[in-house]
């Protein structure tokens, strides 16, 4: 099996297993976790996950991209709603509930934005592309610990 067309269903197809093996589990293990460390874990999870992209010409790369992107769904994902109503006071819930839409949003513009800059950069920044990616990724770190000092969560 190539590691092209065939490797990406198959990543789609071990993402999607793992997310339904980890999600009982993590959920009962991470329960008593920091709601912000969680998020803040899984961010990071996803910012790692690109640079894993960018080597995935070989199949321990590619193995490494998929366990920790689903670990970050897993994460942040399973246990959202929660996540928020744990760390949100009732007059910002609201808010945060409101700045969900603005992820469907960017589901809908990060691949065509990716698209673009793989196209622009082409084969030869490949990996140039993908850390950009993580760095941006890994900006959300910054909103957190303002966030956590603001409030002074722990």
């Amino acid at each position: 099996m190539s590691l092209g067309k065939d490797c990406y269903s198959l990543m789609l197809s071990v993402n999607s297993l793992l997310i339904l093996l980890f999600q009982f589990p993590a959920l009962y293990f991470l329960k008593k976790q920091s709601a912000l460390k969680l998020i803040a874990l899984s961010n990071c999870l996803f910012a790692v996950s690109p640079l894993f992209v960018a080597q995935s010409a070989d199949w321990f790369f590619c193995s490494l991209m998929v366990i920790s992107y689903s670990l970050a769904e897993v994460l942040l994902g399973s246990n959202f709603d929660y996540l928020i109503d744990s760390f949100a006071d009732e007059k910002n819930k609201g808010f945060f509930f409101g700045l969900l839409e603005i992820v469907k949003a960017g589901t809908t513009i990060g691949p065509v934005i990716g698209g673009v800059l793989i196209e622009k950069f082409s084969k030869n920044s490949f990996s140039a592309v993908f850390l950009f990616l993580s760095i941006i990724t890994l900006t959300e770190q910054i909103f957190l610990w303002i966030y956590s000092k603001k409030e002074a969560i722990q």
